[in-house]
This record gives structure tokens, C-alpha cells and sequence, in this order.
């Protein structure tokens, strides 16, 4: 029985890179290629796709608008309710750009790629992308395994810039990173992917650390992934407090110093696989 293959949304206006990134994807997905905003907004007003790689410097309407606007589409026989279809940016805008910023924050941007595109790296994300499973409606032993090719992070913090900086840090690391600005978005975030760990600020708008971790608990219960808090007020908690979440494996005290960030992630993650490998010895 033939498996039925995934479908792929393509926007950019360079007619060269668009037919590159065609050529190198078609072989193994159905690829709908367009050049422009308007044609990018059409195409998901009347067609379902498992994935869009858009550039966000379209002609006629940017990329970064239509995806703004994604959670007020109908796609195909499907209205989107706060998840877009998942997306990979790539632009030659800079990484300090509003624009890059603003979608960086949303849920359905899972990766953003740099002009000029290193296509084997593209041809890894889109990879990653559609064979990694859901987590919504999965069992305990259909969850990803620990020790993907990158490790999977997920940075909450409501301010802009500390997520810029993390996310900057971390991916010169080699961790993949996404990044969420609220508790809800977060939440969000947690169902659709596996992540290796969380770095979690303690205020969050209305929000404190303490329901995000409750409403996390609920929604993933084993699954939940390691958390690391960062918090202006570290010197105000103690992780007795935490006793019944030990997913939260220390505090870190703002402002966290790059190398702080980096040493406790790797180290928080080394022995979560480590975990994992005795689980696996005695279940074998």
C-alpha cells in the first residue's frame, strides 16, 4: 500500500532559489510552488498542506502577514483555532529584524533559515518537520525518542529580547530552539512537539512559573519535559517548593550569563538521556 505523500507550500519570489528548493524536495513530497503573498494566501484559503517554506519578503503581501493572519484562515474544510500550519521561514532578512522577531514568537514557525540557504540544512528541517509525530492523542511508548539529531528547547519569557538572546546562544550550540511569549502559547507549543527541555521564566504577564508547570502536568503528565527557571527573583524561591513538580531541576537568577545558560541545559539533558538509556537496560 503506497504511503500517500506529504504536502509541501513553497513561497519566494526568486525564481532561481524557488526552483532549487522544488527540485530538491519533489523527489520525496508533492510541492505547490508560488511567487508572491497574495498567491501564498490563496493557496491555503483553498488547499490543505502538511508544511509551508515561505520566505517572509514576499511581492504584493509579505510572508510574515499572511502567516500573522493564518489562525483566521479556512484551509481547505478546516478552520485553524491557534495552530498554523507548521512553517519554515526563510529570509535574508537580520535576525534582529522586527519582522524575524515576531514570528520567530509564533507556535507554527518551527525553524528560521538564513539567506543565503544552506540547502541540505533546509532539506533536514522539512525532514524533521513531517516525520516527527505528534504528541497530542500519543502513548507513553509512541513519545520521540530522547537523543534526537538536535536537541529540542523551548524558551518562555515574555520579554523580546531575552528570547532573541537565548535563542541566538543556544542555537549556536546546536539546540533547536522555539521560543513563546505567553503560558498559553506555551502549552500549545508542549503538545505539538517533544522537547529535550524547557528554559522558564517566572513571570509570564499573568501568568506565574507555578501554572504554567500545573497546566503542563495535566497535558503531557509523564511526557513533561525538564524545566530550568529563570527569574529575576531567585533569591525568593527554593526548589523545596518545586518538590512536586521534579521536573524543575534549578533556578537560575537573571541575568543568566551565556556560558550559565548553555552548562545547565547541556548538563539537565545529558542526564535525561542518561535516564532514558537505564529505562531502556531494564526494560530489555
Amino acid at each position: 500500500m503506497q504511503t500517500q505523500r506529504k504536502r509541501i507550500l513553497l513561497a519566494d519570489d526568486n525564481r532561481y532559489l524557488r526552483l532549487l528548493i522544488l527540485n530538491v524536495l519533489i523527489e520525496h513530497y508533492d510541492v505547490r510552488a508560488v511567487a508572491d503573498g497574495n498567491a501564498l494566501e490563496e493557496e491555503l484559503k483553498n488547499n490543505e498542506f502538511d508544511l509551508i517554506v515561505s520566505d517572509l519578503n514576499l511581492p504584493h503581501k509579505m510572508g510574515s502577514a499572511v502567516l500573522r493572519s493564518m489562525d483566521h484562515l479556512v484551509v481547505g474544510k478546516s478552520r485553524i483555532e491557534g495552530l498554523g500550519v507548521p512553517t519554515i521561514v526563510i529570509t535574508g532578512m537580520d535576525s534582529a529584524d522586527e519582522e524575524v522577531a515576531m514570528v520567530r514568537r509564533m507556535v507554527s514557525v518551527r525553524h528560521i533559515l538564513f539567506k543565503p540557504l544552506d540547502i541540505n540544512v533546509l532539506r533536514r528541517r522539512v525532514r524533521e518537520v513531517l516525520e516527527m509525530p505528534r504528541l497530542a492523542g500519543m502513548s507513553s511508548d509512541q513519545t520521540p525518542a530522547v537523543g534526537a539529531p538536535l536537541p529540542r528547547v523551548l524558551v518562555v519569557d515574555d520579554d523580546a529580547e531575552i528570547r532573541d538572546m537565548y535563542s541566538l546562544v543556544l542555537e549556536k550550540e546546536g539546540m533547536e530552539v522555539r521560543c513563546c511569549a505567553s503560558a498559553a502559547a506555551a502549552i500549545r507549543a508542549c503538545k505539538e512537539t517533544a522537547f529535550d527541555l524547557i528554559y522558564l521564566d517566572y513571570y509570564l504577564d499573568t501568568d506565574t512559573a507555578d501554572q504554567v508547570l500545573e497546566d503542563l502536568k495535566i497535558a503531557l503528565g509523564p511526557r513533561m519535559p525538564p524545566v530550568l527557571l529563570v527569574t529575576s527573583y531567585a533569591d525568593a524561591l527554593n526548589m523545596t517548593h518545586y518538590g512536586r513538580y521534579p521536573q524543575v531541576k534549578a533556578i537560575l537568577a537573571k541575568p543568566v550569563s551565556s556560558a550559565l545558560l548553555i552548562e545547565m541545559g547541556k548538563l539537565v539533558m545529558a542526564e535525561r538521556a542518561k535516564a532514558a538509556a537505564r529505562a531502556c537496560a531494564c526494560a530489555s
